[in-house]
């Protein structure tokens, strides 16, 4: 199957030929929350690793998914993951540096930060995303010019409507497309920054200020997820992969992985612009590869970063009941059935392919930012994979991959 590729720009190529299921991943978003997605991912990726014969080789995701897609800090790991070509152990240490750079430290900035009824400083993102593509030579713009097997990796970022909670997703791509009237709207790649995807995916109402781009028109485009409840992205994925490729298109997996669904309490410490919590022992760490934009301090991850035990303030017992937090469940469940029937109704021969993984609620406060309660995450998320329902899954997933290869 042969499908063209070019809306913005010159493509690659004029065609891009299929010859293999199309294998993809969509990360979740949730607040600043990051490490219990990279973690359920990593243990995927290490299972894989084992039953492909190389078990001290696990691949990084850029080198086994053909399409990476994600929403808030989801679409952070995509942008990290699949544009910048990093693997699992690169991708943490850079959310934790980036987690820790963006929120504010000072009196001065916490009172900045509440008076833009924000909780972490967006221009502080750019800049620091602007640095690790210096860092890693990925060039500041999204277009990937030298592409791994993934080469389709994209984040969604909601445009600001006023006619409703149903949001307009523009899609930050890093691969040019065709001119469709099926396509969602994006940035020219060949023009718009890393920085700016990074920015506009996690323009969430109270997290941070809506983030503006102007479009090829000129024309200011702003993002910001005013009602902020759980996106459907693997839909969006499905929808962008069938119109690329056509809906007959072979799929081999889709991988679906959260961080948890936030609950009430942390809903509410959220709405109220809640500082941080802090850790001193957390805080004390300096990092050697710390960014240069300023002496702010930074986790340090060099050994094993789920390992360090800096932060014993969060709980792991069972969450508080919350409507909120219940509300949301109905509408991801609602989403899993969907695109678990959509696809038997589009492949009815074959294996399942939809798989999702994410722990059932986030923990308290790690809403808010998980690099200050690592420990805690580390261990709820260790919990969850060890559980023979999540292991049994993974076997399914492995299982219906080499299926596809028969």
């Amino acid at each position: 199957m042969t499908t063209q590729i070019q809306r913005h720009g010159s493509a690659p190529s004029a065609a891009t030929q299929r010859s293999q299921p199309l294998r993809i991943l969509t990360l979740d978003g949730g607040g600043l929350q990051a490490i219990s997605t990279l973690l359920i991912l990593g243990d995927i990726l290490d299972e894989i690793a084992k039953h492909s014969g190389n078990p001290k080789q696990r691949p990084r995701p850029c080198d086994f998914f053909d399409v990476i897609a994600g929403i808030g800090t989801g679409g952070w790991l995509a942008l990290l993951l699949g544009r910048f070509h990093l693997d699992i152990t690169a991708c943490l240490t850079e959310y934790l540096q980036l987690a820790h750079y963006i929120v504010p430290t000072t009196m001065r900035e916490k009172l900045c930060m509440k008076l833009k009824h924000s909780h972490f400083d967006p221009d502080l993102l750019v800049g620091q995303v602007d640095y690790l593509t210096d860092k890693y030579e990925t060039g500041k713009t999204l277009l990937d010019q030298c592409p791994a097997q993934c080469r389709y990796v994209f984040v969604a970022a909601p445009q600001i409507r006023s006619n409703g909670p149903n949001p307009n997703y523009w899609l930050f791509r890093t691969y040019p497309t065709l001119e469709s009237s099926n396509l969602l709207p994006g940035p020219n790649p060949l023009k718009e920054n890393i920085s700016s995807a990074f920015a506009a995916t996690s323009a969430i109402k109270h997290l941070s200020r809506p983030w503006k781009i102007r479009d090829t028109n000129t024309r200011k485009i702003t993002f910001s997820d005013r009602f902020p409840n759980p996106h459907n992205i693997t839909r969006l994925a499905l929808n962008e992969v069938w119109n690329l490729f056509g809906h007959n298109v072979p799929l081999s997996v889709v991988v679906n992985i959260g961080p948890g669904l936030p609950i009430n309490v942390s809903c509410k410490r959220l709405s109220r612009k809640i500082p941080r919590p802090t850790s001193p022992n957390w805080l004390s760490i300096r990092h050697a590869g710390a960014p240069h934009q300023n002496n702010r301090s930074s986790p340090t991850t060099s050994d094993n970063p789920m390992l360090q035990s800096c932060d014993h303030t969060y709980s792991t017992d069972n969450p508080l009941p919350s409507t909120t937090t219940d509300s949301f469940r109905q509408m991801e469940d609602q989403f899993q059935t969907d695109i678990t029937k959509l696809l038997k109704e589009r492949y009815p021969q074959g294996p399942d392919l939809y798989y999702r993984f994410a722990l059932s609620t986030a923990l308290d406060k790690t809403s808010l930012n998980d690099a200050y309660g690592t420990a805690a995450v580390n261990k709820a998320t260790r919990k969850y994979i060890d559980d023979p329902q999540v292991k049994k899954k993974e076997m399914a997933l492995i299982n219906s991959m080499q299926a596809e290869k028969c």
